[in-house]
């Protein structure tokens, strides 16, 4: 049962080696959702987190129409708004946009390598 539990979420070396490009890539997305997030109050960050939320979901069925193959991701599509309003929780506490784009792109980045076969 390791393997398709808690084992799957240790990188193997060839997802490891993937992990830093993909964290690479999100650090844009997060530096700017983090410098938007400065010093915004409750209402306007629930705004943020549901505009992230959109985009987000809207770019995998977008991708979903190209690559029907991917079609596991559906069933992910729910997972996608939490995660954002944790990160988004994250940006409240810490306030400060490159710590958070830092943090949460490695975050992100390592569920992306260990969630989806990249490297397959």
């Amino acid at each position: 049962m390791a393997q398709t539990t808690w084992l799957q979420w240790w990188l193997i070396p060839i997802r490891l080696k993937v992990w830093v490009p993909v964290a690479i890539a999100c650090f844009p997305w997060f530096l700017a959702a983090g410098i938007v997030q400065e010093n915004i109050g409750v209402g306007k960050r629930i705004l943020w987190w549901l505009g992230q939320s959109v985009v987000l979901i809207g770019g995998f069925v977008l991708t979903l129409n190209f690559l029907p193959q991917l079609g596991f991701m559906l069933l992910l599509l729910p997972l996608f708004p939490p995660l954002m309003g944790i990160l988004s929780l994250v940006a409240s506490l810490l306030n400060r946009a490159w710590v958070y784009a830092i943090g949460s792109a490695l975050f992100f980045g390592w569920l992306l390598a260990a969630g989806f076969s990249l490297s397959a």
